[in-house]
């Protein structure tokens, strides 16, 4: 059984893959991590778990920079205005790196942030070590080993292209992954890629957007298409159908501004939707079972659209309102809320785009195909 160099994050990518196959095939979670397995060119999984094990063990040996790029980061430490001074604050407090189409538009005034991109050559230390040590050219070899240096810095030059760099300025204080999450996700509408707290990384400098990349969260997969409705015959005047084809136009206009609207133009052209707003599930009375779809005024939308917490789990509402909602999670939960009717980012709008579209298709499995028609 020969060793596959193999990450937290890989381990965590061939997880959702083996989820996703599983919804399409109906076969064992056991199965289909196999065949995913498989497929990425090892045993099965057992393979995968027995090659991530050893990677652990490994890393810290081989965490040290290739040459070519710890002179790279030594040189631009040197070279970048305000880099040294950045390095001091890098090494108190919570500092986290964006993807930089994640950050389009952003606005941090009056926020508990700030942006401070001179921080790169120190904070980019372990994600060009990440980078070094990933596979890709080859099953069983990291880039160093595949790459020439020349090769490796260029790459290292477009990895760090990606990435803004903020610090948190607030009052609390981050200790772990999970703090970082709910520090960020109000003001951040996806989560930061890489994080240090006191200049040492988070989560061993592993992807912490991996951690919201759930099965339930098909909505963060802009590399989907869109869901779409199957042809279903029903009574003229369906309020129940006539509400989940509103969601589905809503998700396509969506996704039509995120993708063709200039992003100063965005705002205007969300006010332009019209129709009913699915602003929010929520419970009529504290005992009650379901959340029920409500238009900005609380009240339900016409159809009476009532799942339960589960349901609202399996359809990805509730890893959404965790996400990006602006609601309390327990009494009401969001969906198109006031932050994405706000909103100028092309990703949450496509984002938002596909949580529509695949709300719009579970109702129609669980409530619309159940009623009969007569």
């Amino acid at each position: 059984m020969s060793h596959i160099p193999t990450t937290s994050t890989a381990v965590e990518k061939l997880k959702r893959q083996a989820k996703l196959r599983r919804k399409s095939t109906g076969a064992s979670l056991a199965t289909e991590l196999d065949a995913v397995a498989v497929d990425a060119g090892y045993t099965g999984w057992k393979h995968v778990t027995v090659c991530h094990r050893v990677t652990e063990v490994l890393t810290p040996s081989r965490r040290q920079l290739p040459l070519v790029l710890d002179e790279f980061l030594r040189a631009a430490l040197a070279q970048t205005p305000g880099a040294l001074e950045a390095r001091e604050r890098f090494a108190h407090g919570l500092t986290f790196a964006m993807n930089v189409k994640d950050v389009d538009g952003l606005a941090l005034a009056g926020s508990p942030f700030e942006e401070c991109n001179a921080v790169w050559p120190t904070a980019t230390h372990n994600i060009l070590a990440s980078l070094a040590l990933d596979v890709e050219e080859a099953p069983d070899k990291p880039l160093v080993d595949t790459l020439s240096d020349a090769e490796l810095l260029e790459r290292a030059r477009e990895e760090v292209e990606n990435y803004r760099y903020f610090r948190y300025i607030g009052g609390r204080v981050a200790s772990s992954a999970n703090d970082v999450l709910e520090l960020t996700r109000n003001r951040f509408y996806f989560a930061p890629q890489f994080a240090w707290i006191d200049g040492q990384p988070v989560g061993d400098g592993e992807l912490l957007c991996a951690r919201l990349e759930t099965p339930e969260a098909g909505w963060a997969r802009l590399d989907y298409p869109l869901a779409s409705l199957p042809m279903r015959l029903v009574k003229a005047g369906d309020e129940t159908y006539g509400t989940v084809k509103e969601l589905m136009r809503w998700a396509k206009q969506l996704e039509y501004i995120g993708t063709k609207v200039a992003e100063g133009e965005r705002r205007e052209m969300l006010s332009l939707i019209g129709g009913t707003i699915p602003y929010v599930f929520m419970r009529r009375t504290p005992d009650s079972s379901h959340y029920f779809l409500c238009h900005p005024g609380y009240a339900p939308v016409k159809g009476t659209i009532a799942l339960t917490r589960p349901q609202l789990e399996e359809c990805g509402i509730v890893a959404w309102q965790d996400a990006y909602g602006s609601h309390d999670g327990r009494e009401r939960l969001s969906v198109a809320d006031n932050n994405l009717l706000e909103s100028t980012n092309a990703r949450l709008l496509r984002s938002a785009a596909r949580m529509l579209a695949n709300l719009a298709v579970y109702i129609d499995e669980h409530l619309v195909a159940k009623q009969p028609v007569k």
